[in-house]
């Protein structure tokens, strides 16, 4: 009887797991086709800080796209999905570049100075992500071409925890609790951010 029970536990386990990594890829493959359709409207999508304006335009672009929106999602994770498209279609044949000297994004006295609790948790993940895109862009751009939930991922994103020190100390000592995708979505924003101006001057 408890062997049944053990194996049940595994197999609804392993069906979770499962379920949000197609529910990962499938707002990856959502973001890429939203990419694909109208970019620069994405683009905005990235860069504005808030849900406010995706919401308000977001049933209008996914109906006249075709994009299948058959997933649900949080806010961050999609602006990350839709930052990551957008940076592999930009680097699908050039060169990552190094971002160490890129203009600065994030205010780190601020952040470090907020009072909410939420909000500067949010922020301070904002100074750690910045840091990390600095610190390696290319690394960081490696992470965005592996699978979501994939053992490459896994592995990309513990190793960069477990070198992280330099970056959670430059963010107050932040604990990073937040899942693998959320962490992914964090980077991919940050990482855009931090290469936006040059984004915005080609196109």
């Amino acid at each position: 009887m408890k062997t049944i029970f053990y194996m049940l536990i595994i197999i609804f386990g392993f069906s979770i797991s499962a379920s949000d990594a197609r529910a990962s890829n499938s707002l990856g493959i959502f973001a890429e086709c939203l990419v694909q359709y109208d970019a620069e409207r994405m683009k905005a999508w990235v860069i504005w800080d808030g849900p406010g304006l995706i919401y308000k335009e977001l049933g209008t672009v996914v109906r006249r796209s075709g994009c299948d929106q058959s997933v649900n999602w949080d806010y961050w994770d999609f602006r990350g999905a839709l930052a990551e498209a957008l940076l592999k279609d930009k680097y699908a044949s050039r060169p990552v570049p190094d971002l160490q000297d890129a203009k600065p994004v994030t205010d780190i006295e601020m952040a470090l100075a907020w009072g909410n609790n939420d909000g500067r948790e949010g922020m301070l993940l904002n100074v750690f992500s910045e840091c990390e895109v600095r610190k390696n862009s290319g690394e960081i751009f490696r992470i965005f071409m592996t699978k979501f939930s994939s053992d490459a991922e896994n592995q990309m994103l513990k190793t960069l925890k477990n070198n992280a020190a330099a970056c959670r100390s430059l963010a107050g000592n932040i604990k990073i609790r937040i899942s693998n995708q959320a962490l992914r979505a964090r980077l991919a924003i940050a990482f855009y951010l931090t290469d936006k101006d040059e984004i915005s001057t080609e196109n």
